[in-house]
């Protein structure tokens, strides 16, 4: 309620022979004590490329409020406003403004019978949505240095920024020609392979497109192979250090005269196989025969061995010498459980080599029977480092063991390897037969002849046990967590004195199912946030 007051004074006498109102003082008519409220709770809501809401809570006794909106302002309000308002109610929709500004907007409440008592402003700050006029790109936009840009030809358009995606700095900035605007098109260089990036496409400061993109491999000296290209006859041909970069496609690798399947490349010199596209790997089908101390890089590409000739391992190391890593990370490998090849293993090692390092990372490994050998399987050699690393690997090994390891050739002197097994999520394995065993490892015939690490690992759904050979060494476990893994002996404590040498992970818990998100279909994603906080199994 707004209230006046009226206050009429006179002077009143105070001594001597005053007996009246002699002299008035300045009569005050009029004495506001009160006006309308100012609007509370003002918000912009629903906010658009062009358009967004303003809401607030109705003043008490106001029938009508006045707006005013301000573009590219921040709670300034100077010059003059871009839209004025009079609306009746506490909520209005603001129209054809513009994409990707600042905008200040007060409401006031005012009194219908008097502006000296409409209320104090109320104001709120919002910022309209940017446009989106970019199209996705394709696999060719994306180069490892560069990238093509497109948009609607003819479009108001005049520089295109690119942004470091993590870390959010400005990487580089291309001032668009008068071709590029006519056709819709840029081709922006300077860039990296193998980064995250942000595109955005600006007309005088304001964003009208966004989109993010990871540039491929590094293509600078490699050799790009194409699915129509004889891939096989390129790998018989290598030269040493050469890189191979494969678009996306199938290879198969010849199998020899009179063999309708896949067969074995011969690896002699050290090479590196890439697939170009992360998001859409090359197939190889074959194997890989590695000898006179090869090495061999393999990244983003999957590698299928359900066509192949012979059910031999994936890689078969032939030639007793010194070889050079074998490096694979971001790949897929599977066999078949039933039709098709039912393949022996994932590798094979039978002669008096030494390998400088296995490194097995960020991959999927799958339907891997072993029929007739050991998942990662080592007779004869010695492989200095073998590091198992941020796999999924499901349904291998049905009636054997997971990792075999044993110097036969007995010619490497006492050489104490390194065994690491992190954060892998096992899903049926070595699930046909009690008594497999996750470590068959027998290097240097004596416990304590091998350095062992299994930590962070998720493993479920398996017989198997850690061990019973009195020669492997007790491992450093950490973290692991099990579901259904019915062995009790894969938890039983080491003992010298035990005849069966369990070995087991005595900190490891055989706990709550973890719920994969669809192992039918490969995916192995923990759906039980309890067991997800533990940060246990592959990390995706």
């Amino acid at each position: 309620m707004k209230t006046n007051h009226i206050i009429t004074t006179c002077l009143l006498g105070l001594s001597f022979g005053l007996t009246a109102c002699e002299s008035p003082m300045e009569e005050i008519k009029n004495i506001i004590f009160d006006r309308a409220f100012s609007p509370i709770d003002l918000e912009a809501k629903n906010i658009g490329e062009s358009n967004a809401t303003l809401n607030w809570t109705a003043s008490s006794g106001v029938k009508n409020y006045q707006i005013e909106v301000y573009a590219d302002d921040s709670l300034t309000f100077t010059g003059k406003p871009t839209l004025t308002l009079k609306v009746n109610n506490p909520t209005v929709k603001l129209e054809n403004l513009v994409y990707d500004t600042k905008y200040s907007a007060r409401v006031m409440a005012l009194d219908s019978a008097d502006v000296s008592r409409n209320s104090k402003w109320s104001e709120v700050y919002f910022r309209t949505n940017a446009q989106q006029i970019l199209t996705s790109f394709s696999l060719e936009d994306v180069g490892d240095r560069d990238v093509v840009a497109h948009w609607p030809a003819g479009e108001e358009v005049d520089n295109i920024t690119v942004f470091n995606k993590t870390t959010g700095n400005k990487v580089t900035q291309y001032t668009l020609t008068e071709s590029d605007k006519t056709n819709g098109r840029a081709h922006v260089t300077g860039l990296q392979p193998e980064t995250d990036y942000t595109l955005k496409l600006y007309q005088n400061g304001k964003e009208r497109g966004s989109k993010s993109f990871k540039t491929i491999i590094d293509l600078a000296g490699a050799t790009i192979v194409r699915s129509t290209d004889n891939f096989s006859e390129m790998l018989e041909n290598a030269t040493a250090n050469q890189v191979f970069a494969l678009y996306n496609g199938t290879y198969k690798i010849s199998g020899g005269s009179g063999e309708d399947g896949a067969g074995s490349a011969v690896i002699n010199k050290d090479i590196v196989i890439k697939g170009i596209y992360q998001t859409a790997k090359p197939k190889i089908q074959g194997r890989f025969q590695l000898e006179n101390g090869a090495g061999l890089t393999l990244t983003n590409v999957i590698v299928d061995g359900t066509k192949n000739a012979s059910n031999d391992q994936f890689f078969n190391y032939k030639t007793a010498t010194n070889y050079k890593k074998l490096d694979i990370n971001n790949c897929e490998f599977y066999g078949a459980v039933s039709s098709g090849t039912v393949m022996k293993g994932f590798y094979y090692i039978n002669v008096g080599a030494t390998i400088e390092a296995i490194n097995i990372q960020n991959s999927f490994i799958h339907d891997i029977v072993c029929d007739g050998g050991d998942l990662f399987d080592c007779r004869k050699g010695y492989i200095k480092s073998l590091n198992i690393n941020n796999n999924v690997i499901y349904n291998c090994a049905t009636e054997r063991d997971f990792i075999r390891y044993d110097d036969a050739s007995n010619s490497f002197g006492n050489p104490i390897p390194e065994i690491n097994i992190t954060q892998n999520t096992i899903d049926n394995c070595m699930n046909d037969a009690n008594g497999k065993r996750i470590l068959y490892v027998r290097f240097n015939g004596k416990k304590g002849g091998q350095r062992i690490t299994v930590a962070n690992n998720l493993i479920t759904n398996t017989k198997a046990v850690y061990t019973n050979q009195a020669t492997t060494s007790t491992p450093e476990y950490r973290n692991n967590y099990y579901f259904n893994c019915n062995n009790a002996n894969i938890f039983a404590a080491s003992d010298k004195d035990n005849s069966l040498y369990w070995n087991g992970d005595v900190s490891g818990k055989n706990g709550d199912n973890p719920n994969y998100q669809n192992p039918a279909k490969g995916q192995f994603t923990v759906m039980n946030k309890d067991i997800s906080k533990l940060k246990v199994g592959a990390q995706r």
